[in-house]
């Protein structure tokens, strides 16, 4: 199907004695440049000192470019994410769609449009049915595995319309 050529045990070790060894070159370059970023990182230094790496040791090239701005999104005055940012909701193990989405009222002054867990869409307002979740517990909406705690959401918020992107939500689900 593929017209691959079929070779010996000798020919296959000779091949993969090359690949190795390239694998070990690799992993050393991406932990050093990775250690000397977070050097940077403990010494709080400027985004400019920063540097993005693109390595292809094949050639053998290794491109440092700065990283730009995180672009924010300005959700209401006073108010911005980005697409790094993670906003935790801890609650309880009864802690309902409706408490969920009264605590961004409460905290936040804004309404939830939608509310997604992976391909799952948990909570649409304008969805026939989905209005019948909002007193039922998260922990029976999501089925969080055994002894998982946190669940990664995905939110869009009122006013959002000039942007689409959403935001991300960590919740947590545990007594503690």
């Amino acid at each position: 199907m593929y017209n691959i050529e079929s070779i010996d045990r000798l020919q296959a070790k000779r091949i993969a004695g090359r690949i190795v060894p390239a694998i070990a070159t690799t992993t050393a370059t991406v932990s050093g440049l990775v250690t000397v970023e977070l050097i940077k990182l403990l010494d709080k230094l400027p985004l400019e000192v920063y540097k993005n790496a693109f390595l292809n040791l094949a050639l053998p090239v290794i491109v440092l470019s700065e990283p730009g701005q995180v672009e924010k999104t300005v959700i209401k005055e006073g108010l911005t994410t980005t697409m790094w940012d993670r906003w935790e909701v801890h609650g309880t193990a009864d802690f309902t769609l409706q408490q969920f989405l009264q605590y961004f009222k409460d905290k936040y002054g804004l309404e939830v449009t939608m509310v997604s867990h992976g391909v799952k869409m948990v909570y649409v307002p304008f969805m026939p049915g989905h209005k019948k979740r909002l007193p039922q517990q998260m922990v029976k909406l999501l089925k969080p595995s055994s002894g998982q705690l946190y669940m990664d959401l995905i939110i869009n918020l009122e006013g959002n319309e000039d942007d689409d992107r959403p935001f991300g939500i960590t919740s947590g689900f545990n007594d503690s």
